[in-house]
């Protein structure tokens, strides 16, 4: 999302990841797997393991702490443009105040 990188790159477990490995010794099995991890069903049993909520819309949230679910109207603070909104609007100034241009 954030860096646009042709190959390679740092990849963290500590958000979730999921790799398909070049030449796997069973490459359908892990495909099975991936598609099964990316299912609702999927997503419902990591989110309770978790407590985390899924990225998935159709995944429950009930068992999740109140402060975890989404507030329905409310505005998503992860996306590229907010993002680039907060930068431009609230840290450059205040960088270019505390740093001049």
């Amino acid at each position: 999302m954030w860096a646009k990188i042709k190959e390679g790159g740092d990849l963290s477990p500590a958000a979730g990841s999921v790799a398909l490995i070049n030449r796997a010794p069973h490459p359908n099995a892990a495909k099975v797997y991936i598609n099964w991890l990316l299912s609702k069903e999927g997503q419902t049993e990591i989110s309770k393991a978790s407590d985390r909520p899924s990225w998935r819309a159709d995944v429950p949230r009930g068992q999740l702490p109140s402060w975890m679910k989404a507030v329905p109207g409310s505005i998503p603070t992860f996306t590229d443009e907010v993002v680039i909104d907060v930068r431009e609007r609230q840290l450059r100034p205040l960088l270019e105040e505390v740093f001049g241009r």
